[in-house]
């Protein structure tokens, strides 16, 4: 586990309207968005409005996510994608076993043969 370096994030609005513009699948708290790599490693980053949470509640979120993406959509062979993980409300209330779980089912959706 642990946070994702920065070449291996995406950071600019650009990059991340171009996301928002991709493909999609939705789960109950999370939404999952996904197009081919621009560059040459595939890389990812996660949106946490607040729906009023906290800072502290908002960087929990963001940091098990961020971390959940490394595993579970980064190292998952033979793919270059970029990602984006998008938090729905119910998603401060999730453990990091109920997110882990969300978005290993997502990503099982995305036709890329499934989780690493």
């Amino acid at each position: 586990m642990g946070s994702l370096p920065r070449h291996l994030r995406i950071s600019t609005r650009r990059e991340i309207a171009w996301l928002l513009s991709g493909e999609r699948v939705r789960g109950p708290q999370l939404d999952l968005y996904w197009r081919p790599a621009s560059g040459p490693m595939p890389r990812a980053t996660c949106i946490t409005p607040k729906f009023g949470h906290s800072s502290v509640e908002r960087n929990r979120l963001r940091r098990r996510l961020m971390a959940l993406m490394r595993q579970h959509l980064l190292e998952r062979a033979g793919e270059r994608r970029d990602w984006l993980v998008r938090a729905r409300p119910g998603s401060y209330g999730l453990g990091f076993a109920g997110l882990e779980a969300e978005l290993s089912g997502l990503a099982s959706r995305t036709g890329g043969g499934g989780p690493a």
